[in-house]
């Protein structure tokens, strides 16, 4: 069964970081190829890092870093509001 769209999302976003492989790779290229809005969303993604990582004139891995770094901090914000309630 393939991935929906929300979990091919989320996949191209840990893609961005590091390949994803194996049969989660091979599902969400499948879906790619079936897919134009997802690989819209995955082409926007790619081109939204590269543009940040050009304007701070960062390293491909510096930037990979920082991102990482940020999508951190907004989860734990995200945790901490909904642990709250």
């Amino acid at each position: 069964m393939l991935p929906s769209c929300r979990e091919v999302s989320q996949l191209a976003s840990e893609n961005l970081d590091t390949p994803v492989k194996g049969s989660r790779g091979l599902k969400m290229k499948l879906h790619l190829m079936m897919c134009k809005y997802c690989r819209l969303y995955q082409k926007q993604m790619e081109l939204t890092q590269k543009t940040i990582c050009e304007m701070e004139n960062h390293t491909h891995t510096e930037c990979v870093d920082s991102k990482r770094k940020i999508f951190e901090q907004v989860e734990a914000k995200y945790k901490k509001s909904h642990n709250n309630k």
